[in-house]
Order: C-alpha cells, then sequence, then structure tokens
C-alpha cells in the first residue's frame, strides 16, 4: 500500500502473481561493479567500488556532527550498515557502505494523516514544486532532464513519506541531494501549486468565465483512477476496517470525496508537523564516502534546526474480542458477468513489525499457504475454479506497525461466498494442527538461498524498501538486513522450524479474535453513488460563493494558466554536462558457438557485424560472475505464416499451459515441487521481436527462461526437456480452466492499472502493415492478440465456455507445431569455470531433438478444426479495424493513445533522433498542457520501431486531450529549440540506456533483440552527435500528416449523445 508519487504506481499494489514473502526475505544479491570511464565534473577524483576507501567506524565514533550508534558486518550482502544519530537534531542516519557504484540516497519522514483529504500524498507533489534555494516551478521534473539517474521518485504510504533517487555520477549524486534535502525541508509550498497539484474550482472552459464550476487537479484526477479499480477499493475498505482507530483507516492517497475538503492551511501546518529532522530518517548506499553525505545535511538542513518533539506516535490498535463482518459495494468487477460479481477476503491483525522473528516465520508461513500448486489455500480456492484467483491484497502485509495477513477470493457467486469464507477457516485450522510438509518448507529454503544470491541491477533501492518501516516502527533497521540468520535457524533445526510455523499459523490466525471478514458485491450502481457524492460535494462548494469568490476563483485560474505558461528559469538548477556521458557503449563478453543433436558443441564464432544473422543452433555464452547461478534462455522460433492468425492468441494459453499443467509420471503438483525444489523457475512466454533492420519484419518465437544453483544444473535441464518433451495436456480442462481465470484477473488488473499501454496497443493493431503485400500480420496486431483488449475478450469467451475439450485438442496440436528445438538458439550467463561449462553444454544436449511429428499441412487443418468447435466458425473475439476506438471500462478518468506508423527500425538514422524528439515534447509541452493545465496524472510520447505514440494517463479530459496531441506537434518549432533543451533530451535518454543491468540481463540485447554492440555504439553515437538540424528533420516526419494514424481511447462509459 504505497503511492509511488510523482511518476510512480498506484495507491495499492497492482495485481500481480501473488508473492506474499515480503522485501526483507526475497532480497537479491548487489550487482557486481561496472565502472564507467567517464569524467565526473566538479568531483575531485575519488577512487571507487573495490577501490574505494572503505569506512572503519565503531560504535561511538563520531563524525560530522553524528554519533555511531551501530556497525554492522552483513556479509551475505557484502556491506556494513553503520547506525548514527545527529547530535542535535537526534535525525538518524543509515549508511550502507558497499562497492556498488550506483548510490542511492533518501530522506523518510513518518506521516501521520488523521483524515483521508489525501495530504500526505498532496505534500509529497507539492514539496517538489519549488524551494527556497531552487525557487523554480517543478525542479524535480526539470531535473529528470538534467541528471543521469537511475531512479528518481517519492513514495507515500499510509504512514511515511519517502523521497529516493539513485545515480552512479558522483556529481549528480551531489546535485541531486542538493535537490531533495531543500524541497523537503524548505519547500516555498506556494497555494498555486497546491491548485495545480492538488484540487481547484475552475471554469469548465477558462475562455468562457461564466462556465460552470469544476474540480480539477493532479492528484484529484490522479485518486479518481485510483478509486475507479475495485481491487483498490476492496483493498482500502478492509484495511480501514482492521485499523479501526489509528491512521490506517484513513486514505493516505486521498478519497476523491475527501480530498476537496483539504484546505491550504492544513497542508502548510501538516508540513510544520511531521518534515522536521527529528522526525526524520536519513538513507544512504553505495560507494560513495559517508563523510561527505554527513556534512552536506549538515550544512543544508540539520544546522538550521533545533530539536523538536514529534507527537505522531502511532499506538497498537484496540483490538476487536470478537470477528467482524462487513458487506459493501464497489466498482464492478472487469470481465467477470453479473453473476459473479462478488469478493470475499478474511484479515487478520498480526504482529508488531517490531518482532521481526514472528515477521520472518509470518512471511514464510504465509507463501507455503497461499503460493503455488501445493499450497493447501491455493488448492482449495484456486482448484477449486469458483472463483478467478486471490484478491489482490491476499498475503502477508508486514508494512504498518502492526502487520496484517488477508486471504479471499475475486469473481466468485453470491451463494459461494460463506463456501469460501468457511474453506478458508478450515484450511487454517487443518494446516495449523498438521503442520507444512518437510519438502516444501525446504523448497521454500531453497527458493530464498537463490534469492540472496540472484543479482539485482536495483539492489540499493530494494534495500531502502525492505528497512523503512521496520525502522520506523521501533525495530533496528540492520535486524531487517539478515534474514539469513532466520533461515539459518530453519535449516539447522528443521523440527523446531515445523513447529514454529505451526505455533504462528495457530496464535496470529486461528486463535485471533481480531478478524474481519469483507464481502463485497461490484456494481456499476457504485460509480454512480460516486459521482453523486462528487456531485453533491461540488454544488456545496460552489452554493455559498459570492459574486466576489467567483471572480477570485477566475483570476487565480487565469493566474494559474500565465504560470505555466511562462518559461522556466533553469539557471538555479544544477545539471550534468554531455561530457558526463560515456562515450563508449557497455560490452558485456561473449563467446558464440553451435549445438546440434549429439554432436556436442560446434566451431566458436565472434560476432562481427551488424549483419550477423541468428542462427539456428547458436548458443550464446556470456561468462559473469553469477555468484553461483546459471541461466538459461532459449528461444523457440517459428514463422508468422506457421500459424494462422485467428490461432496466434492461443500461445499465451499454450506457453503457460506447458509448465503448469505436470508431465508423463507426475501430476502439475508434482511437477511444481520439482521445479520449486531444484530450480529458480521454468517459463515459457511468447515474444515477438522487431527486425533492427528491415521496418515491419520481426521474429516470433515462444522464450524458455529457467536458472538454478551449478549444483542443481542437470535438474534444470532435465525438468525442462520434461516439460517440452511430455506436457500431459490429456484430461486437464479443470486445470486449464484455473489458468484462464488467473490469466484474465491478472490481465484485467493490469487494464485498470496501465490502461494507456493497453490503448496504444489497440490503436497501433489498426494502422496498415509497412508492405501492403507482406503475408504476414503486422508485429502490432501480433502484440495486441498476445496481451492486449483481444486477448481479455478471447479469456471471456473460453471462461464461458463450458465444455474445454476442444481446446485441450487445439493446445495439443498447437504444441506439436511450435515446440521445435532444432529452430531455437540458446543463451547462457554462467560462472566460466570448466566444470561448470561442461555441465551446462550436457544440459544444452538434453534439449536437442525435441519437435512434433505431424505433417505441418494437417496440423493447419487441425487448429482450424478445433478453434471453431471451441468458439463456433467466425465467432468468438473480433479483430480491432476501426481507426477510432473507444474500450468502456469502470472508472471516471481516462487512458488516451494516438499512434502513428513510421517505420523507422532500430538502425534508421532518423530514429535515435525521433527518440530525442519524444524527450523533449514528452518533458516540455506534453507535460505542461496534458498534466498541468489539463490535470492528467501523466502524459508522454512512446516511440519504437512501429512508429510513435502519445499517450495520456489517469485523464479527465478526452477531446481536448486528443487536440492537444496534435497541437503540440504542429505548433513545435524547431527554430525554438535551445542547446540546453537538446542536450538535456541525451541526458534523459542516456539516464535510461546507461542504467545498471541486472546479470542475468545483460545478453538481453545481443541474445534477445538481436542487438550486436556495433549496433548499440552506432545508434549512441548518433543520439550524442544529434544537433538542432537532425532533430528539425524528426519534426517534419512528425508533422507529416500523411501518415497513418488511429486512436483508442479507455475509459469509463460516455454518456448516450
Amino acid at each position: 500500500n504505497k503511492m509511488r508519487g510523482l511518476i510512480g504506481n498506484a495507491l495499492f499494489s497492482k495485481k500481480t502473481l501473488l508473492t506474499s514473502l515480503k522485501r526483507p526475505l526475497f532480497l537479491p544479491a548487489r550487482a557486481p561493479i561496472f565502472l564507467r570511464s567517464h569524467s565526473q565534473r566538479g568531483i575531485s577524483f575519488l577512487a571507487r567500488g573495490d577501490q574505494r576507501k572503505k569506512l572503519n567506524l565503531k560504535e561511538g565514533d563520531t563524525l560530522e556532527g553524528f554519533r555511531v550508534i551501530s556497525a554492522t558486518n552483513v556479509p551475505d550482502r557484502n556491506l556494513t550498515a553503520y547506525l548514527l544519530q545527529h547530535d542535535t537534531t537526534k535525525a538518524q542516519h543509515l549508511h550502507l557502505d558497499t562497492s556498488d557504484t550506483n548510490n542511492v540516497f533518501s530522506v523518510i519522514f513518518k506521516t501521520v494523516p488523521t483524515d483521508s483529504t489525501g495530504v500526505a500524498h498532496i505534500l509529497e507533489h507539492i514539496s517538489l514544486c519549488g524551494s527556497k534555494r531552487y525557487p523554480v516551478r517543478d525542479p524535480f521534473f526539470l531535473m529528470l532532464k538534467r541528471s543521469l539517474n537511475t531512479y528518481m521518485n517519492a513514495w507515500t504510504y499510509p504512514d511515511a513519506t519517502a523521497y529516493p533517487f539513485s545515480t552512479q555520477n558522483a556529481q549528480d549524486f551531489n546535485n541531486l541531494l542538493g535537490i531533495y534535502l531543500d524541497t523537503t525541508f524548505f519547500p516555498l509550498l506556494r497555494e498555486q501549486d497546491f491548485r495545480q497539484e492538488g484540487y481547484r474550482l475552475e471554469p469548465f472552459n477558462l475562455e468562457d468565465p461564466s462556465s460552470s464550476l469544476t474540480l480539477k487537479g493532479v492528484v484529484y484526477n490522479e485518486m479518481k483512477g485510483v478509486y475507479a479499480d475495485s481491487a483498490n477499493v476492496f483493498a482500502q475498505q478492509l484495511q480501514a476496517a482492521l485499523y479501526p482507530t489509528s491512521t490506517y483507516q484513513h486514505s493516505s492517497g486521498g478519497d476523491p470525496v475527501s480530498i476537496p475538503t483539504l484546505s491550504y492551511a492544513n497542508l502548510v501546518d501538516f508540513h510544520k508537523a511531521h518534515y522536521h529532522p527529528s522526525n526524520a530518517r536519513f538513507f544512504s548506499y553505495g560507494d560513495l564516502p559517508l563523510e561527505g553525505h554527513l556534512k552536506f545535511i549538515n550544512e543544508r538542513v540539520l544546522q538550521h534546526f533545533s530539536p523538536k518533539p514529534f507527537n505522531g506516535l502511532i499506538t497498537h490498535e484496540k483490538r476487536y474480542t470478537s470477528p467482524q463482518r462487513l458487506m459493501s459495494t464497489g466498482p464492478p468487477l472487469a470481465g467477470c458477468d453479473d453473476t459473479k460479481q462478488f469478493k470475499v477476503a478474511v484479515g487478520y491483525l498480526t504482529n508488531p513489525i517490531s518482532d521481526s522473528a514472528t515477521t520472518f516465520d509470518m512471511n514464510v508461513a504465509a507463501n507455503l499457504l497461499l503460493n503455488g500448486a501445493n499450497a493447501p489455500m491455493y488448492q482449495a480456492l484456486i482448484d477449486s475454479n469458483i472463483g478467478l484467483d486471490y484478491t489482490s491484497n491476499s498475503g502477508y502485509h508486514p508494512d504498518f506497525f502492526e502487520s496484517s495477513f488477508v486471504v479471499g477470493l475475486n469473481g466468485i457467486s453470491q451463494e459461494d461466498v460463506e463456501r469460501v469464507e468457511n474453506t478458508i477457516y478450515e484450511v487454517l485450522e487443518k494446516t495449523s494442527s498438521e503442520g507444512f510438509p518437510q519438502r516444501r518448507i525446504e523448497s521454500l529454503l531453497h527458493q530464498l538461498e537463490l534469492g540472496y544470491k540472484h543479482i539485482s541491477a536495483d539492489f540499493g533501492i530494494n534495500l531502502l524498501s525492505a528497512v523503512i518501516h521496520p525502522w520506523l516502527h521501533g525495530a533496528s533497521p540492520t535486524e531487517a538486513l539478515q534474514t539469513q540468520k532466520f533461515i539459518g535457524e530453519y535449516q539447522s533445526r528443521p523440527q523446531d522450524a515445523r513447529e514454529r510455523l505451526r505455533r504462528v499459523l495457530r496464535e496470529q490466525l486461528v486463535e485471533n479474535r481480531h478478524r474481519v471478514t469483507l464481502q463485497t458485491q461490484g456494481t456499476p450502481a457504485y460509480a454512480e453513488q460516486e459521482s453523486g457524492k462528487e456531485d453533491q460535494l461540488l454544488r456545496q462548494l460552489v452554493s455559498g460563493l459570492t459574486q466576489q469568490d467567483r471572480t477570485r476563483i477566475v483570476e487565480d485560474a487565469l493566474n494559474l494558466r500565465a504560470a505555466q505558461e511562462e518559461p522556466s528559469n533553469t539557471d538555479c538548477l544544477p545539471t550534468l554536462s554531455l561530457e558526463d556521458i560515456s562515450p563508449n557503449a557497455p560490452v558485456w563478453p561473449v563467446e558464440i558457438d553451435h549445438i546440434s543433436a549429439g554432436s556436442g558443441r560446434g566451431a566458436k564464432s565472434t560476432p562481427t557485424s551488424e549483419t550477423d544473422q541468428p542462427e539456428y543452433g547458436e548458443c550464446m555464452w556470456f561468462p559473469q560472475p553469477t555468484n553461483g547461478v546459471n541461466y538459461l534462455h532459449s528461444k523457440l522460433y517459428f514463422s508468422p505464416t506457421q500459424v494462422p492468425l485467428e490461432i496466434l492468441p492461443f500461445v499465451p494459453l499454450l506457453c503457460a499451459a506447458l509448465t503448469n499443467v505436470g508431465v508423463e509420471g507426475k501430476d502439475h503438483r508434482e511437477l511444481a515441487q520439482e521445479i520449486e525444489s531444484l530450480t529458480g523457475g521454468i517459463s515459457l512466454s511468447p515474444s515477438l521481436v522487431a527486425d533492427p533492420h528491415r521496418p515491419g519484419n520481426y521474429s516470433l518465437s515462444i522464450n524458455l527462461r529457467s536458472h538454478a544453483l551449478e549444483s542443481r544444473t542437470a535438474d534444470m535441464f532435465r525438468l525442462v526437456s520434461e516439460i517440452l518433451r511430455s506436457s500431459t495436456l490429456d484430461g486437464q480442462e479443470d486445470r486449464l480452466r484455473t489458468l484462464i481465470l488467473q490469466a484474465l484477473d491478472s490481465l484485467n488488473g493490469d487494464l485498470m492499472y496501465r490502461g494507456h499501454s493497453f490503448a496504444l496497443q489497440r490503436a497501433s493493431a489498426v494502422l496498415p502493415k509497412i508492405a501492403e503485400s507482406d503475408p504476414n500480420p503486422s508485429p502490432s496486431l501480433v502484440a495486441e492478440v498476445w496481451g492486449g483488449i483481444y486477448q481479455i475478450q478471447l479469456l471471456q469467451s473460453l471462461v464461458e465456455t463450458e465444455d474445454l475439450g476442444p481446446l485441450v485438442s487445439l493446445l495439443k496440436s498447437l504444441r506439436e507445431c511450435l515446440i521445435d528445438t532444432s529452430k531455437g538458439r540458446f543463451s547462457v550467463t554462467f560462472d566460466n569455470k570448466p566444470d561448470n561449462r561442461k555441465s551446462l553444454e550436457e544440459g544444452l544436449q538434453k534439449l536437442q531433438g525435441i519437435s512434433g511429428r505431424s505433417p505441418r499441412d494437417v496440423l493447419l487443418d487441425q487448429l482450424k478444426s478445433h478453434r471453431n468447435e471451441l468458439l463456433g466458425e467466425d465467432e468468438g473475439p473480433q479483430l480491432p479495424t476501426a481507426k477510432k476506438q473507444y474500450i468502456a471500462v469502470p472508472g471516471s478518468v481516462h487512458y488516451v493513445a494516438e499512434s502513428v506508423r513510421t517505420g523507422l527500425p532500430y538502425v534508421s538514422e532518423g530514429s535515435p533522433h525521433l527518440q530525442l524528439l519524444s524527450k523533449i515534447l514528452s518533458s516540455g509541452q506534453m507535460h505542461k498542457i496534458i498534466r498541468e493545465k489539463g490535470g492528467a496524472y501523466g502524459a508522454g510520447i512512446q516511440q519504437g520501431s512501429w512508429g510513435f505514440g502519445f499517450y495520456s494517463y489517469r485523464d479527465p479530459a478526452l477531446f481536448e486531450t486528443l487536440q492537444s496531441f496534435a497541437k503540440i506537434v504542429q505548433d513545435f518549432s524547431p527554430d525554438s529549440m535551445s542547446a540546453e533543451e537538446i542536450k538535456e533530451a541525451k541526458l534523459s535518454v542516456f539516464s535510461e540506456i546507461d542504467s545498471p543491468v541486472s546479470i542475468c540481463d545483460r545478453g538481453v540485447a545481443r541474445f534477445e533483440l538481436g542487438l550486436t554492440d556495433e549496433m548499440r555504439q552506432k545508434r549512441r553515437d548518433l543520439l550524442l552527435k544529434a544537433q538542432a538540424k537532425e532533430l528539425a528533420d524528426a519534426a517534419q516526419l512528425m508533422k507529416n500528416a500523411d501518415l497513418p494514424r488511429s486512436v483508442c481511447v479507455v475509459g469509463p462509459v460516455l454518456p448516450e449523445g
């Protein structure tokens, strides 16, 4: 339940594959150091990474006004944690000293709202809108393009607000540190910014001051989008019931009905009360010297403050003496018919998160209860097919002062509500009595070991996220980094571990009387009710206005508009130069050879030029310091003409089925147990990759990915081979229905969360092909049927189909058609040790010779026949064709998209120039017109080989935004581009290009995307050398009215007419 503020996620975590093991357990290892050779202006030479001067502080030492409270070596993380306290203000600072060059900083405040006006969330937005030292509008957004940051954001939690950033550049770190400190401790908090970011009354048509008044505001519209999602509303309702007397009963993001009751004075008071060093925590991570951080913080902030008591203490919730049961309504569940509009969940208030041992036990117990085919709750609720999937808030939540556990089911009928609730109780009672099988506990410990060894590119941000809540609520932050000790206890005393889990289930859940059951019905009337409340509030706000008030509102609106149109004077803001960008693209060593059945390794080859094409049987070997983990990635290719267009939409379901239905001699539960015990997972997914040379061309494949400890390499290949050779689809109708329901629930959740992506994909799907004579469907159409609105419609049709026997037959024929390792390529990322290399080569041989045996023309006839039997001839979802589409979903805001086809492939000279221009327009006029003036939460331009597309996100407007798309481009004058704007666009682009890459992904560009080092370097050169002339050419292309274009909007049901 975290609001990733200005450019982040929604208030509540979006629907994903449920993982109740939270941050403290699955933190991967840090990425090894990759030192860049470019300059870092303004910073005297610093030894970086492993060559840095390591800290050597001990408890009681003092440094820059801070005293060391503790110094803790964390060897399994390869870091030392120093906890310090400022002598005067008592502010604490946690520094994690490590060789990682991707340095992280955050300032964190405990923020305790007493209502649902969204004061903490709106303050998070406004504090970054200008400060004493940087009195410019929106220094946060301006710094996004003046920096080489690898992460910049702000997070609003229900009880905290954090402002994190990360960067690999030392000068950039100091630049951003200055911005973040000044905007949080010394913000201007202008009332004008409050009206823009929070809410305001404004004439509907500012050109006509007499037009009716309406409510606008970035946060206001953002939260209208959040509250249109049934998952978010349900989670907030249950949270309020579990925490009825504390700050957690309120919506920290803001309820749209309550936001307009917040006064500007209350916001200013909230800042005074909460944004003080005595209520702050500072966090830093990386290889840069701690002394410099502390000196900077002390001089810029702490020396200007005296100690101050903080009154926002969060105490233990008053516990219920008997379980509670509530009924409510919410937005309709997308993709469910009227009889399946119910959801029910049981929530428990559990242990304080300062109790680290119980928190760990609950994390483990929740994972074993809920996750995977062998979890007892999964077997009882998900395998029964009485609902779609778990509710999105299911799992263990160690995020508040006191944690909670929730389990529930989506998309059920009213008559099944009681059955679901009783099943939950029965499973908890039985599991707490019998305990978990020892093998499942060992499998989970194996997953934890892999999680520790897996090397992540954003490790510092993950650690920050892990320590925030324990630290704020009284636990030692360093203890949250040392979960290895609990894992060791489980491994050394397995019987004690089983008993610990039985005990924690009984004490925290079965015998816990602070229990809430929430039953919610999704109904269209909910949106009408909420809209009625908003209309009533608007009438109340307007009814008491005098003519003088109305005049002031119009004047304020005009003044805000004038301020929004005024160019920003960025002279006061720090920046980097183009010299800070490395001229050279990172190069990962690779060896290429070929594998053929029975012949072992083929001749070595080395990529020599951008014209090299992938070859079947090719294997790329990427030697990397993988910390004892081997990563396998394979692509099984098939031609677009190999599978009819009407069959292509079934490929994602085939991929899901093959790893989830069992294999010869093992049912799906036995297979799942082996995968969990021996590997880090095995996944299959459809892949579409644009040809980097030829516009409109693309490759299709089924991608297989897995990883395992070196000692389990042979087991990984054996399981992969079994899945590809002998997955058992016969008799799996019920299992397929489960997978369909889960996929539908996940995609519907994604649609509500990122509707702009679905709208842009749908719009692109109807654009004409580059070459009309091309017999293949366009790549955008394939992407739409695989993962867009078409795929949602197909899954809905399958849910409504009683007999899935024809689907089994279809998937069997499709497997025969597509699973062919003789048309595969392989990639291995590994520690280059002789014995390890040999075991990998032996494993790859086991994957050879897997293919179907039926003639292709027979398979095609079978596929079409099975499809018609399943859905009916010429029945089922229809392919999109209209150039203007409107997709109605529950809610009150829009996701607007316009797609334009250009056909500039990766290697073309125009593509990088269009990328730069897209950045200029996205951060310039689109941000100003659609976000600041229009009130949308976000807007931008997405550019790719297919073309480019405009989008807006959680947008109150529709027609105005569509008009703005065209106007922004047509009004853009290349002559108005300054050298500074071009430089900022380049910094913004390279901030993304040069972000750290996880070890397992360092071969992705070469293997998956077909981009050689030479191709990436050429594009890099074009980006760095681009000047106004090249961008003017890109602008002319963007303005070309003859380019094919289409529009799609995902939004609320429109009134007739």
